[in-house]
């Protein structure tokens, strides 16, 4: 049995803070809730933690945070074991709720693109939230070839930028579907065809490497600098690995 419910910042804004009654309790050090804090809340020192619970006011919602997310689920539990009915804590705790105006999206989004958010484990609304390997909705998107939900999710304000655990961004997870909607939707919106992961890699020399020719035309084709090299002084002609990408290439160095 779970005695609290862990919630997104979103939900926590929509559902908690703005009901005048709720109990917003900031479980960081005290200067960290003095330097700042979510209006309202009160910082949950032990004398106060046993004030309310001895209130008895179990009706009265109760949303813990934190600085991520996870202490707060401690405190979260207390207020529930000890009867509060309408517990939660909020994820990501105050880091997330100070970017919550890109963490989610303020602008709907249809009941496919949610449910698909879902299956891949976001939460509802999520625009620049991201995955265990730091993936955010927008190159999960592209890496699946899922060119509708990514049109969506940049019509959103999605960050074009953002890259995951291996450096790569959207345009990269694109090339990996060989998605050329999708990566004709990330250059209307402006993203940078020659960003270089550590290892110094470009989506260019990604696709040339993996024998996609559509992709590697299509960057090409939109700008891509044929002439970077990787930190081992590799260029996308020299990982071309289909005589096809071989002959498109090398023309053009």
């Amino acid at each position: 049995m779970s005695y609290y419910a862990e919630i997104t910042v979103q939900e926590a804004a929509d559902k908690i803070i703005n009901h005048q009654d709720a109990l917003i309790l900031d479980a960081r050090d005290p200067y960290s809730y003095k330097e700042s804090h979510i209006d309202g809340a009160m910082q949950a020192h032990g004398g106060l933690v046993e004030h309310l619970i001895g209130s008895q006011d179990f009706e009265r919602p109760v949303l813990v945070y934190c600085y991520q997310g996870n202490s707060s689920k401690d405190l979260a539990e207390v207020f529930g074991r000890a009867g509060f009915k309408h517990t939660y804590s909020m994820k990501g705790g105050y880091t997330a709720w100070k970017k919550r105006d890109t963490l989610f999206s303020t602008t709907a989004y249809s009941d496919s693109t949610n449910s698909w958010l879902q299956t891949e484990g976001f939460d509802k609304q999520a625009l620049n939230c991201t995955a265990p390997d730091m993936a955010t909705p927008l190159i999960v998107a592209c890496r699946e070839g899922k060119s509708e939900i990514a049109k969506e999710l940049l019509n959103a304000g999605a960050d074009l930028e953002m890259a995951d655990t291996n450096g790569n961004t959207a345009v990269w997870a694109a090339c990996y579907s060989e998605c050329l909607p999708c990566l004709t939707a990330l250059v209307a919106a402006n993203a940078n065809l020659d960003h270089q992961n550590g290892d110094g890699v470009t989506a260019l020399m990604y696709a040339a490497s993996a024998g996609k020719f559509d992709a590697v035309k299509f960057l090409v084709d939109n700008g891509a600098n044929t002439q970077l090299k990787s930190n081992d002084d590799f260029s996308a002609l020299d990982l071309a690995s289909t005589e096809a990408i071989l002959r498109f290439l090398k023309p053009l160095n």
